[in-house]
């Protein structure tokens, strides 16, 4: 009988998952109730009054220079009047994320700190893209970018010494880590993403922004998949790129042109994210 392959071990390592990273119960509930066009705003205080720092993190999120509102927000029923609730619920996983990102990783590639500064960088630079080319929904793009490497921690989490191949390759020979996902036939983080995103019942649009925020050309939303790629561009540029990623710096001309901007408008981008990501940094501060 064959023995099964790495990749095959690792695929069925990653379908169990018990080992991988949960969201509280009462987020996975909210992030459904949120997408529910027949839930009330009451259906959505009552959850969230009953986690007292879940309430404490969105009021604090709501109020901050990032999302610019003209009177303090003091009521979960007044951020939902204000913002909506696509944006109620990019806070409440973003509220979600930072537990995610204080997991304690286990192979010694795996740099939380650098890793978790590039996916907030990648959700701020991802939603002043989708504000710029007005093709895809700022908080379906903040999401997405805020969460677009958690396939790298759900192979971190079941899978440690994977993940530390796939860096020593990548270092090695200058290169990223999708790229050696690629060459050796590895499943890619962001299927892992995907996969993890599904368990976490988060919406379609969002698990297709995590899934394919390297192959465009796979992706549902292609202008989502196109923004993950320029946000990722722009963070490297920022020297704020993945810890993992070796690789020459270089533009994706279809992305790009899949968002239609004007090219006159990238140094312009470029020069205005700044105060965005200090934003989002702050946003996550506490």
């Amino acid at each position: 009988m064959l023995k099964p392959s790495r990749q095959e071990q690792l695929l069925s390592r990653l379908g169990d998952l018990g080992d991988l990273p949960a969201l509280p119960h009462v987020i996975s509930d909210l992030v459904w109730k949120l997408n529910d066009p027949d839930t009330g705003i009451t259906d959505v205080t009552g959850p969230i009054s009953r986690e007292p720092t879940l309430a404490a993190q969105v009021l604090r999120m709501v109020n901050s220079a990032y999302y610019g509102v003209r009177q303090e927000v003091t009521s979960l029923v007044q951020a939902i009047t204000l913002l909506g609730y696509r944006t109620v619920q990019t806070l409440v996983l973003s509220a979600a994320a930072q537990g995610v990102f204080r997991l304690r990783c286990r192979s010694p590639r795996y740099d939380q700190e650098t890793m978790t500064l590039h996916s907030i960088a990648t959700a701020a630079v991802a939603r002043h893209l989708a504000r710029t080319s007005r093709k895809v929904n700022p908080d379906v793009a903040f999401t997405a970018g805020l969460l677009h490497d958690i396939g790298k921690l759900a192979i971190d989490q079941v899978a440690p010494e994977h993940y530390t191949t796939l860096y020593d390759e990548a270092r090695e020979n200058g290169t990223s880590l999708a790229e050696v996902e690629t060459s050796t036939g590895s499943p890619g983080h962001g299927p892992a993403g995907a996969q993890l995103g599904d368990h976490w019942r988060l919406p379609a649009d969002i698990v297709d922004g995590i899934g394919c925020h390297h192959t465009m050309d796979r992706a549902e939303n292609v202008e989502l998949a196109a923004v993950m790629l320029i946000s990722d561009y722009i963070c490297r540029m920022k020297s704020l790129a993945a810890p993992d990623n070796f690789s020459e710096v270089r533009l994706n001309r279809e992305a790009w042109t899949a968002l239609s901007i004007p090219s006159t408008q990238l140094s312009p981008i470029l020069a205005a994210v700044d105060e965005e990501i200090a934003q989002v940094n702050e946003l996550f501060a506490a």
